[in-house]
């Protein structure tokens, strides 16, 4: 009977987010592609941390060059976080091979992402600090699309679109399935004021916000979520820029993809200590939704794993003992008669939610022209989110021992 409950309650808040997405699409979707105009253009200060980034920092910088943005309002920021290869040797060179003008290189002592960004907003001299990964491609607008979304003086940030750079090996594929419905949620979430994260592929930030709530916190391991909840703590507001286009790596095997999704999760942990305190906050999304439901995605995900497999191991031997009693009669368990009656209240309802879920997807598919293998959905649906409640396990038996380590190069 608890279990019973448990998966109804489950299934109620699944439903419940999906169809706020919905929800927002249909109310907001003829917003999503308005084109705006950048009336003036501010100087941004570009910060690219980089800690053993050899194999790519070249190919960053070189398309760097082409971004569509003034040069003379264009400053860049590479940050070499005490890296152990050559990183700092193929920036300084760049500097000169692509003769990008406005580049500045500096180098400090290894602390971390977030301690590299602070440094670098220390040293940056313009109004509106942007920040990438030293993995990510910007398209060559995506910086313009991004300003145009600073419209107010309450916006304090805006994100951008970001997909995977590489679709080859199947878990790039998990991957850009998943950042496509995040870029659409992500997108609605920005009506509604609750957008939770600004990724490190590409934000803008107003430096004296950064400076006014004491930049990025360098104990976070994901900085770029715990900066976004004290934006939206502090009465400010974060948009998303969908035409701001970034293409991103993203681990292509297994074990690289279990690595950073244990450290998100422990990042997502500390996030959600941090701010717990706020919960049931009026005044601010942190403590009326994100607190709330970052809560709820937790318990969910531990919870939901072990009423999955008490459910699967219970409807495999119910299935078992059905079919031979109906043998012993002479029936056929397979038939379409009596295999409805193998079907309940609770499957019906998990149909549901698997249909209103495919409904995500296929907005997300729709507006990105994506044409996924046969197979990907369903292992996405089915397979992906199992794999997420192992890693919030694991990541909370790491939390909790005190392995806190940053899990990069």
């Amino acid at each position: 009977m608890i279990f019973d409950i448990v998966y109804l309650v489950l299934l109620f808040f699944a439903t419940f987010f999906i169809m706020l997405h919905i929800n927002l699409w249909f109310e907001n979707k003829g917003k999503i592609f308005l084109k705006k105009k950048l009336k003036i253009i501010p100087p941004i200060s570009l910060i690219i941390p980089a800690y053993n980034e050899e194999e790519i920092i070249e190919e960053t910088l070189r398309k760097i060059k082409n971004i569509n943005y003034p040069r003379n309002k264009l400053e860049i920021i590479v940050v070499d976080d005490g890296s152990t290869d050559r990183t700092y040797d193929i920036v300084k060179k760049a500097i000169t091979k692509f003769r990008i003008k406005g580049l500045k290189l500096f180098t400090k002592k290894n602390g971390g992402k977030a301690s590299a960004l602070n440094f670098g907003i220390k040293k940056a001299k313009n109004e509106f600090i942007a920040v990438m990964d030293a993995d990510s491609f910007l398209d060559k607008n995506a910086l313009k699309e991004c300003m145009k979304h600073f419209d107010s003086d309450e916006v304090a940030a805006v994100t951008s679109h970001i997909l995977c750079s590489r679709k080859k090996s199947f878990w790039e594929r998990m991957q850009n399935i998943e950042l496509m419905i995040i870029s659409v949620t992500r997108k609605l979430e920005e009506y509604a004021n609750v957008i939770w994260a600004t990724p490190g592929p590409l934000s803008v930030y107003r430096k004296d916000v950064l400076k006014k709530i004491g930049g990025f916190d360098e104990k976070n391991l994901i900085e770029d979520v715990e900066i976004a909840w004290r934006i939206l703590k502090s009465g400010y507001k974060i948009k998303m820029a969908f035409g701001a286009l970034v293409y991103s790596l993203y681990p292509n095997s297994f074990k690289r993809w279990w690595r950073q999704r244990v450290r998100w999760s422990i990042g997502g942990i500390q996030t959600f200590s941090k701010y717990k305190s706020t919960i049931g906050g009026k005044h601010h999304a942190v403590g009326s939704f994100l607190v709330p439901t970052s809560f709820i995605g937790y318990s969910s995900s531990i919870i939901g794993i072990g009423v999955f497999l008490y459910l699967l191991i219970l409807r495999a031997f119910d299935f078992f003992a059905y079919s031979l009693k109906s043998f012993s009669f002479g029936l056929d368990p397979f038939s379409r008669l009596e295999f409805a009656y193998y079907i309940d209240f609770k499957i019906i309802l998990g149909l549901l939610v698997f249909f209103t879920a495919l409904t995500l997807i296929k907005i997300s598919f729709s507006l990105h022209k994506w044409r996924a293998k046969w197979y990907d959905i369903p292992i996405f649906l089915f397979i992906y989110p199992i794999l997420y409640s192992f890693v919030n396990l694991h990541a909370i038996y790491k939390y909790y021992k005190g392995e806190r380590g940053w899990l990069t190069k």
